[in-house]
């Protein structure tokens, strides 16, 4: 977690922030600048200019360890450190008066430095040292230059107090989009991994009441028929043959599961296209009868809906082959102006809705339960129709997303 807030803060600096690399280095060439020109003018003051220099440039190095981040406790330390530093300015100006052009990056150095009351005492210090350095000049007079300077000074204190409210605001606003940005993608991430840990549950609980009960199926015939072999052998056919048809039910989960686990196959072929193979294997698999039919102008689905609409007949053609003794399934895909209606009808052995309802809420269960709560997480509904020896027929309902125009 502090690796994303770090990256998000790095994502979101200010722009001071940003061009601190631009100032410092401005910073060094003013003084370096300055130092070649005393020098090319002077060259006897080589020896002492640069050893000042280098002074100066260390000491303005070593500062830039607190730089904006300085600390009301410990102001008056840094600004006694930033009075060592002027010294040496002092004495560069000694040297020749073009070291007061160095008070352009002096002044905004102190107010990047310290705090802005403290930021405001150094400044009055910085222009008492100016000030009797231009009394110590030849042929200067102190009351233009105290004009001047106390005029500056007070400028600069005003601009310098206005320009830290901004960046103060521009930091809690900063902070704010931080938050939200670091809460958002939290929350994101712990909807994904709801996500999967329901999708996991779900696939257990399928898995325990269709393909684990299926192998026990079959290892209960195959027990039976191996007890019986050498006594009845046609008692040894018949679980046999049970067994074998609960394979083949068994290796029609398996696809299903395999299906619901590829929703990347809705992306290569629509959705008819994908239904139809669906059956397709399903019926070779089950060696019940299929028909399909597609009735209406196509039209466009989001994929979550087509994706929930495949799991639907999946699940659908499962229960036929599991429970439904059927000879023969008709799935119909019927677009509406505002609907999509898919209806999965079989010719099995149909059953009592009333008491179905009544054994799925004593021992659980994952079938049409499961189907509807998909469903209904993409604004559609489910509707069963059934009646002992007549057959059932799966109605699955999704409302058209509005924009979603027509083929």
């Amino acid at each position: 977690m502090n690796y994303l807030a770090d990256r998000l803060r790095r994502s979101h600096l200010d722009a001071w922030e940003r061009w601190l690399p631009l100032w410092r280095a401005f910073f060094m060439t003013v003084v370096l600048g300055l130092t070649v020109a005393v020098v090319t003018e002077a060259p006897a003051t080589a020896p002492q200019a640069f050893f000042l220099t280098a002074l100066l440039l260390i000491w303005y190095g070593i500062s830039l360890r607190w730089q904006g981040r300085a600390e009301s406790a410990r102001a008056p330390y840094l600004l006694a450190y930033q009075l060592g530093g002027w010294l040496v300015w002092f004495a560069l100006t000694d040297l020749s008066p073009l070291y007061l052009f160095a008070l352009f990056v002096l002044f905004p150095h102190l107010f990047m430095s310290l705090p802005l009351r403290w930021a405001s005492v150094g400044a009055m210090l910085l222009m008492s040292l100016t000030l009797l350095r231009q009394v110590m000049l030849p042929n200067r007079g102190l009351d233009t230059w105290l004009i001047l300077f106390s005029v500056t000074t007070i400028a600069g204190i005003i601009l310098a107090s206005f320009i830290e409210a901004i960046i103060k605001e521009s930091t809690v606003r900063r902070d704010l989009i931080l938050t939200l940005e670091t809460t958002r993608r939290d929350l994101a991430l712990a909807e994904r991994q709801a996500g999967i840990l329901q999708e996991r549950q779900r696939l257990a609980a399928e898995i325990h009441d269709t393909i684990a009960q299926g192998l026990t199926g079959i290892i209960t015939h195959l027990e039976v028929a191996d007890a019986a072999l050498q006594t009845d052998t046609a008692v040894t056919q018949a679980h046999l043959d049970q067994a074998r048809q609960v394979a083949r039910s068994s290796l029609t989960e398996v696809r299903r599961f395999i299906w619901g686990l590829r929703p990347a196959a809705l992306e290569k072929q629509p959705l008819e296209t994908a239904v139809q193979q669906l059956i397709e294997d399903w019926s070779a698999s089950s060696g019940i009868a299929s028909r399909w039919q597609v009735n209406g102008s196509r039209a466009s689905l989001t994929a979550d809906q087509e994706i929930v609409l495949l799991r639907v007949v999946q699940e659908a053609l499962a229960n036929v082959a599991k429970h439904a003794r059927a000879r023969q399934v008709m799935v119909t895909l019927t677009y509406l102006p505002d609907m999509l209606v898919v209806d999965v009808k079989d010719d099995g052995c149909g059953f009592d809705l009333v008491a179905s309802a009544a054994r799925r809420s004593e021992r659980g269960g994952y079938g049409l339960p499961a189907m509807r709560e998909r469903l209904e997480k993409v604004g559609g509904n489910l509707t069963v129709e059934s009646l002992p020896g007549e057959g059932t027929t799966i109605v699955a309902e999704i409302r058209l997303t509005e924009g979603f125009a027509h083929a």
